[in-house]
């Protein structure tokens, strides 16, 4: 009997034998039966129904060369490329970045100071650790340098909060009262203290030069699958390539449980944002940004930027940023 496919256990070495798994189905191959199995048939159902002049398929999921984790050969020699995702509902994240990758990665003026070292000039990491040593003791595990401090003592914070399962600490904290408020009334004070810093941040980019041309190459290199520092590379010094094998480029959607499977064409939608000059926006009192054009005098977002620290809570630990998909994503038809 096979063991049920459960959120908790899907890792990414899963993740990669679903796609090869695909790929062995559509070259016609024998593949062990069980829950993998399953969720890669869906897959592959949807890829025959979509693609039904397949003679070819091979997994590139590891090179970045091209988009996608599928490359598939049809009938007429052409080369179709696939990304394939499993996620619990709608769509999940797009891609996670590191913290730095606005400036990084050109988005805005020469000499415009990335996040990270926004935070050094606001003092972020000194003054997070005088909010959690306000809390009072903490065991003699939480002695070590500040960064280890900071850790460990945000951890006793936590685990004295007492999220509820699938809660995030920060929720715990606004609805706790009696023992365990100090520590809450100090994580709501990181919190904040946290958020107002990324507020400075956005609103010091918000008055310097973008780059439309790179704001353009970075939006596309994600929806092509180019998520990390070293993948991101070889797609801005490929681009003109990368664009070609865009041209016939599907994303699946598979979901846990019920092995459902969307597919999503992005060929048409990147190629349109190719013609646009694509610009960070910027609202007030939020601490994310859009990527995105205006379009006969309206803003509209493609992708939505969100400052987050990964670990424990907001301003501890593991800052990156969290990418969703926005408004001209979300539609079918092209503006």
């Amino acid at each position: 009997m096979n063991t049920p496919f459960t959120v908790g256990k899907y890792e990414r070495g899963d993740a990669e034998k679903v796609e090869r798994r695909v790929v062995s189905l559509l070259r016609g191959e024998m593949v062990e039966e069980d829950d993998l199995t399953r969720i890669a048939r869906s897959i592959y159902e949807k890829v025959r129904e979509d693609y039904p002049d397949v003679s070819g398929a091979e997994h590139i999921g590891n090179r970045y060369a091209e988009p996608g984790d599928v490359r598939l050969t049809l009938n007429d020699g052409a080369h179709a490329f696939l990304e394939i995702k499993v996620v619990s509902s709608g769509k999940g994240t797009r891609a996670n970045l590191g913290q730095d990758s606005l400036t990084e990665w050109g988005l805005f003026e020469e000499g415009t100071l990335s996040w990270s070292a926004f935070r050094g000039t606001r003092g972020h990491q000194e003054r997070v650790l005088q909010i959690l040593e306000s809390y009072g003791s903490y065991p003699s595990r939480c002695d070590g340098s500040t960064s280890q401090r900071l850790v460990c003592m945000a951890s006793q914070l936590k685990e004295l909060v007492g999220p509820l399962p699938g809660e995030s600490v920060e929720k715990a904290a606004r609805r706790l009262h009696g023992g365990a408020q100090r520590a809450a009334e100090v994580v709501n004070e990181v919190v904040e203290f946290d958020r107002e810093v990324k507020l400075q941040y956005l609103s010091y980019l918000r008055g310097r030069r973008q780059v439309p041309e790179n704001v353009r190459k970075f939006t596309v290199a994600i929806l092509a699958g180019y998520h990390s520092r070293r993948a991101m590379g070889i797609a801005w010094r490929n681009f003109d390539q990368l664009i070609g094998a865009l041209r016939n480029y599907r994303v699946y959607y598979a979901y846990k449980g019920t092995e459902k499977v969307v597919s999503e064409n992005l060929s048409e939608k990147v190629l349109d944002l190719l013609g646009r000059e694509m610009r960070v926006l910027f609202r007030d009192g939020e601490t994310n940004v859009a990527l995105g054009f205006v379009d006969r005098g309206r803003e509209v977002p493609v992708l939505r930027v969100v400052l987050h620290w990964k670990n424990l809570f907001q301003g501890i630990k593991t800052p990156c940023l969290n990418v969703f998909d926005e408004e001209f994503l979300l539609t079918q038809e092209r503006l």
